[in-house]
């Protein structure tokens, strides 16, 4: 468990510093626009342009996932689908814990700096949304993990 641990705490560092760069670079696009309205729910109609940004978004998960779990198959030999299923995850937790705490609460509900020229909603001044949408998110990235685990076992 220690291994695991390990990994995904290192992996999921990177993936931190990765998101963010992400986050930077879908912010300066206008992509989240494309995606949430003012509320901060996604929109009914997502354009083009926001399927790319969750295509984008979803890629990047699957890419750090899967890239934690090759990086944990150098340390363990041969190691079977129940300890690829949790390093991935905790991969996963890592950089979803990094959004709920650094991103989402610190920077865009506590400090809500003005040159982001956020919206002032609920979903921007307030840390309920974001704590909604993180346990939400938690069943989305073990299935996910999962998935990644299943066909990291098969190829």
């Amino acid at each position: 468990m220690r291994d695991i641990l390990f990994n995904a705490l290192n992996y999921g560092a990177i993936g931190c510093v990765l998101f963010f760069i992400i986050l930077v670079i879908i912010s300066r696009t206008k992509i989240f626009e494309a995606v949430r309205d003012e509320e901060g729910q996604f929109r009914k109609g997502i354009s083009p342009k926001g399927i790319f940004g969750l295509s984008l978004m979803l890629g990047f998960f699957v890419g750090i996932i899967w890239w934690s779990n090759a990086g944990f198959a150098q340390t363990i030999e041969a190691p079977n689908f129940y300890l690829l299923w949790w390093n991935a995850f905790l991969t996963f937790m890592v950089i979803h814990l990094f959004d709920l705490v650094v991103i989402d609460l610190m920077l865009i509900v506590w400090w809500h700096p003005k040159f982001l020229n956020l919206p002032e909603t609920d979903y921007y001044t307030k840390s309920s949304p974001h704590i909604k949408g993180f346990i939400k998110g938690i069943p989305l990235g073990a299935v996910l993990s999962m998935v990644i685990s299943l066909l990291y076992l098969a190829i």
